[in-house]
């Protein structure tokens, strides 16, 4: 009697084809989780962990979002491709749940497609230059200091690129901030243990955008 194959006859995070998909997306207020607006967690359809298990692809994810309006080269006006890690897939068919500043920062409205394709692997953080939008930040490191800054802030973050405005929360405070120097490349992971060298340019300062260098998924 011949042994019955089996479903998925390869190891989790051995496959190599992205998962891709195109949803509409709303922030995560509209599933009731403003408390992820602080972070860069989103939560996607059932139907995106079924694909993501056929695809046989590694945990935990990060995922690449862009505009699906959006034709041709980007540039400073077209927003910039944002990176995520999925917290959970819970939301409707169809629908991805993602935090607002996201959405603003690839100039979009809630309801509009957003393009979803998986990343196999983003290099580890070593260093980040960030720029706040106001000086009340700046008073706000030098009380709390930037070690407690950094876990507070980026334990809600898996993955950090050029461009990108994050959202700090502490109490009822939120502070924007733009994310304008990265190393070893212009999108870096979060995951895992990572020691992050940062410092804070000054506020009002000017920074051309960089091509962007995004791993290949």
């Amino acid at each position: 009697m011949s042994r019955r194959r089996p479903l998925y006859p390869r190891a989790w995070g051995s496959g190599t084809k992205p998962f891709e998909a195109t949803y509409k997306v709303f922030s995560v207020g509209a599933a009731g989780r403003s408390d992820l607006e602080a972070g860069d967690k989103i939560i996607m359809p059932e139907e995106a962990f079924k694909a993501v298990s056929r695809l046989r692809l590694e945990f935990p994810l990060h995922m690449q979002l862009h505009s699906a309006m959006k034709k041709g080269p980007k540039s400073k006006k077209s927003g910039y491709t944002q990176f995520s890690g999925v917290l959970e897939f819970s939301a409707p068919k169809g629908v991805a749940y993602i935090p607002s500043w996201m959405i603003s920062g690839m100039n979009m409205r809630e309801g509009g497609r957003v393009a979803f394709k998986s990343v196999k692997k983003l290099p580890k953080g070593d260093f980040a230059r960030f720029q706040p939008h106001k000086e009340e930040f700046l008073d706000f490191v030098a009380s709390l200091g930037v070690r407690n800054i950094l876990e507070i802030a980026m334990q809600n973050y898996s993955a950090l690129s050029v461009g990108q405005t994050i959202v700090i929360q502490y109490g009822n405070d939120k502070f924007k901030l733009d994310v304008v120097e990265l190393k070893p490349g212009n999108a870096v992971s979060l995951y895992g243990t990572v020691d992050l060298k940062v410092e804070f340019a000054p506020v009002g300062e000017v920074f051309e955008p960089e091509e962007e260098n995004v791993p290949e998924p």
